[in-house]
């Protein structure tokens, strides 16, 4: 449960985080001047976190999912993409968010 928890804010703040960087400025006045967009990313980031546990197999068709699993283990990217990487870069997220945010605050 925790783990889904912490796996959910820290896509939530990857997202923020790129977002961000797309248009520099105030994090604080963005999340204001456009906050059903800030909704809308939340439910669609924690409703995808639900499909595990309301379907374990997931909902992509079983031919597609072994080919595209089968290019990815070819080309070796299950050793460049792994949980722990991607946990790290949510945290680094997580740190960079909370700057903006303290910078927002402070000035």
């Amino acid at each position: 449960q925790n783990k889904c928890c912490l796996h959910q804010l820290s896509v939530m703040q990857m997202l923020g985080f790129v977002m961000y960087l797309g248009n520099m400025g105030d994090i604080l006045n963005k999340i204001a001047d456009a906050p059903l967009s800030v909704i809308i990313a939340a439910v669609l980031v924690n409703g995808s976190s639900l499909i595990p546990i309301v379907n374990p197999k997931g909902f992509i068709p079983e031919g597609v999912k072994d080919t595209v699993m089968t290019q990815y283990k070819e080309q070796g990217l299950e050793d460049l993409l792994t949980p722990e990487l991607e946990q790290l870069h949510g945290r680094f997220a997580m740190l960079g968010m909370t700057g903006l945010i303290l910078l927002a605050a402070i000035f």
